[in-house]
C-alpha cells in the first residue's frame, strides 16, 4: 500500500504539472526542472555571493563534463586562449572548430605506429593552426547573468548543424553578483574588439565576423550588435536565442508562462536583481530594448532573433524585432512553436533550420546576400526583409501555428 500511495502521488504530481501545449521533450525538461527546484530550497539573497556560487557548483561540474563529451562525440577541437587587458581582468576564450577527419584518422594511425616526431606531422591540429580563413562566430553563453560557462553545451548543439567549417570563440565573461553590470558588458565588448583585430592569427576571417548568444549571452550579443560602429568593428550578422531585453518581468508572456519550470517568475526577477539595479534599467547597454534615438541601418548588421512560443521572454523578443524593423534594420524573427525557454535542447529540427539560414548569411558575399534577401522576400521565403511601419513584419513560426504581428501593434 505504501508503494501504491507513492506511485499515485507521483502520478498526480505529473498530471498537475504536465502542459499539453509543449512538446514531449519540453514537458520532460519542465518536470525535471520543477522536481529539482523542489529540493534546491529558496533562492539566496542577491548579495550573498558565496551561497550563489556554491548553488551552481554541481551544475558547473556536470556542464563541463557534458561539454567535453559533446566535443569528442561531434568531432570538434577546442583551444583555450586568454585576452589581455590593462584595465580589466584577463578574459578566457575557448576556440572551437570542426576537426579535419582525414588528418585526424591519419594522425590516429600514426600515433599507433610512428615515433613522437612523426605524430606532430600526422596528428591533429588545433584551431589556431588552420591555414584556411574561416568565418568567425563570437559566442556568449547563457545562465541568467549569474551562472554558466564558456564551455557551453548549447553552443555544441548549434555547431553540429553547420554544414561548413566555422571558427567559434566562446567568451567567459564575469558573472553577477560578484561582478554586476556593467562588468559583463565590458568583457563582451572588449573581447569582441580584440578578437576582431586578432582573429586572423587563429585562422579567422575578420570580414566575416559574427556574434551570437543565448539567454543572458543573447543580451550581450545584442549590445555588441548595437554598438559595433562605436567599437570600430564590422559585424556581418548577429544571432540571439531568447535574450533578456527588459528589466523586470512585466510582459504578458511572463504572466502566462512563468509557471513553466525552466524559467519561473521568481528566478527571472532574481537574475535581474543580481545583475543590475533599477537605476540601470534605462541603459541600453543593460537592457538593449531601451535603445533611444534613430539607428542607422547602414551601420547595424542584420540580426536573427529567435523566440519560443511558451517562453516568458517571448514578448520582449517580439517587441525588439519590431522596433529594429521599424528603424529599417534587417531582422529575421523566428518563433519556435511548442517550446519553452530551453528550445535548443528539445526542438532540434527548428534550431537546425535557423542555423542553416544564419550560415548562409555568414558565407554569402554582401552583394549576393542582398540579392538573395530581395528574391526570398518576393517569393515569401524565410528571410524577412526590413519593412516600413505601414507593412506588417512576417514572423516565421516553426510548427503548426503561425502569427503575423505589426511593428505598430501594442
Amino acid at each position: 500500500w505504501l508503494c501504491s500511495l507513492v506511485f499515485t502521488h507521483a502520478a498526480l504530481w505529473v498530471m498537475h504539472n504536465y502542459d499539453g501545449r509543449l512538446h514531449v521533450q519540453d514537458n520532460a525538461l519542465n518536470l525535471f526542472a520543477k522536481f529539482t527546484r523542489t529540493f534546491s530550497g529558496r533562492l539566496p539573497r542577491e548579495d550573498d555571493s558565496e551561497s550563489i556560487a556554491s548553488m551552481f557548483t554541481f551544475q558547473h561540474a556536470i556542464q563541463t563534463w557534458t561539454w567535453s563529451a559533446a566535443l569528442r562525440s561531434h568531432n570538434f577541437l577546442s583551444e583555450k586562449i586568454s585576452i589581455p587587458s590593462e584595465d580589466l581582468p584577463s578574459i578566457e576564450v575557448y576556440l572551437h572548430r570542426r576537426r579535419d577527419r582525414k588528418r585526424w584518422r591519419r594522425g590516429k594511425r600514426d600515433r599507433r605506429s610512428t615515433s613522437e616526431s612523426d605524430r606532430e606531422d600526422g596528428g591533429e591540429k588545433g584551431p589556431s593552426e588552420n591555414k584556411k580563413k574561416l568565418p568567425v562566430l563570437v559566442w556568449f553563453h547563457g545562465g541568467g547573468f549569474v551562472s554558466g560557462d564558456a564551455r557551453d553545451t548549447h553552443l555544441i548543439r548549434i555547431l553540429k548543424h553547420f554544414k561548413q567549417d566555422v571558427l567559434v570563440a566562446s567568451v567567459q565573461y564575469r558573472l553577477a553578483p560578484q561582478a554586476p553590470f556593467p562588468a559583463p558588458v565590458e568583457d563582451a565588448t572588449h573581447a569582441s574588439v580584440w578578437l576582431y583585430h586578432n582573429v586572423h592569427i587563429f585562422g579567422g576571417d575578420p570580414d566575416r565576423f559574427c556574434v551570437g548568444g543565448v539567454d543572458a549571452g543573447g543580451t550581450l550579443a545584442a549590445v555588441v550588435h548595437q554598438e559595433a560602429s562605436k567599437l570600430g568593428i564590422k559585424v556581418k550578422a548577429t544571432i540571439v536565442f531568447a535574450p533578456y531585453l527588459r528589466f523586470g518581468a512585466t510582459t504578458r508572456s511572463y504572466m502566462e508562462y512563468s509557471r513553466i519550470g525552466t524559467l519561473p517568475y521568481d528566478l527571472a526577477v532574481w537574475n535581474w536583481r543580481c545583475y543590475c539595479s533599477t537605476s540601470d534599467a534605462g541603459d541600453p547597454r543593460c537592457c538593449p530594448i531601451e535603445v533611444r534615438g534613430k539607428m542607422d541601418p547602414r551601420e547595424i548588421s542584420p540580426i536573427f532573433i529567435v523566440t519560443n512560443r511558451y517562453d516568458p521572454l517571448r514578448d520582449e523578443g517580439r517587441e525588439y524585432a519590431q522596433r529594429l524593423s521599424a528603424e529599417g534594420i534587417e531582422v529575421t524573427h523566428t518563433e519556435l512553436f511548442g517550446t519553452h525557454h530551453h528550445a535548443l535542447i528539445c526542438d532540434l529540427p527548428g534550431v537546425r533550420r535557423i542555423v542553416r539560414q544564419f550560415e548562409e548569411r555568414m558565407f554569402a558575399n554582401d552583394s549576393d546576400a542582398s540579392q538573395q534577401d530581395v528574391q526570398r522576400t518576393k517569393k515569401g521565403g524565410k528571410v524577412n526583409r526590413c519593412s516600413p511601419s505601414t507593412e506588417p513584419q512576417q514572423v516565421e513560426v516553426i510548427g503548426t501555428e503561425k502569427e503575423t504581428t505589426s511593428p505598430t501593434a501594442k
